[in-house]
């Protein structure tokens, strides 16, 4: 049964509230990564800010948040990144897509606010957070001072997706059993500190950030273990 909602979005108060765009273009970045291109008359207006989300609506599910890049106002054209990993609502949405496919969505809205970060500026993330890593690298003033690093189930994988996006190979790193990589993480991460991704990796980075004195983080949680939708 639908949830409250999708029962909302999929009636009236969507249709007041949801933009339309078209699926201009697919492409498979490796086994797990699906990049779509979306395109809309409307998109021509966006500011293309660092950061912003764009939440999908999902028939009988309700959204799904991702960060746009790659905007092309002229063209009314953007991109999305979705990590294809198991059998979940988000996933199995974007592996059905195809090209003229309408979608409909919410936004951009602000969500992470990187254009007004002074650097150096350090993210933190996973296999969600390459969209917005590739959206701190437009930032001109800040593209060569930056550290990013990611936790991932699969560097083999990831690298399909980062290289596609001119993201370092050398951000990425495996994750480890009890969260041991999180200590090498953390002490790599200073100036402008921004956490995104998994909501247990990021309050574990926080510990170790708090016990070397790094208290000062802009933080955005995209998912945590049994729950969705958090952004």
């Amino acid at each position: 049964m639908p949830n409250l909602k999708a029962r909302l979005l999929g009636g009236w108060i969507g249709d007041r509230l949801l933009r339309d765009a078209l699926v201009e273009s697919l492409e498979e970045l490796g086994p797990r990564y699906r990049r779509v291109v979306l395109r809309a008359p409307w998109a021509t207006e966006l500011s293309g800010a660092a950061g912003e989300k764009v939440q999908l609506f999902l028939p009988e599910v309700g959204t799904r948040t991702y960060t746009p890049f790659d905007f092309d106002r002229a063209a009314g054209r953007f991109s999305v990144l979705v990590y294809v990993h198991g059998d979940t609502p988000g996933p199995s949405f974007a592996r059905a897509l195809e090209v003229a496919a309408e979608v409909r969505l919410i936004g951009p809205q602000a969500s992470t606010p990187l254009d007004g970060l002074e650097g150096p500026v350090s993210l933190f993330g996973d296999e969600t957070s390459f969209a917005v890593a590739r959206t701190l690298r437009g930032i001109e003033r800040l593209r060569d001072r930056s550290t990013l690093r990611f936790e991932v189930s699969s560097l083999e994988d990831a690298f399909y997706a980062v290289d596609a996006l001119d993201i370092p190979r050398d951000a990425l790193v495996a994750k480890e059993p009890a969260d041991a990589h999180l200590k090498g993480i953390a002490d790599a991460l200073s100036g402008s500190i921004v956490l995104t991704g998994r909501a247990s990796s990021i309050q574990k980075v926080r510990e170790h950030l708090r016990a070397a004195g790094k208290r000062k983080q802009t933080v955005r949680a995209y998912w945590a273990d049994g729950k969705t939708g958090l952004d």
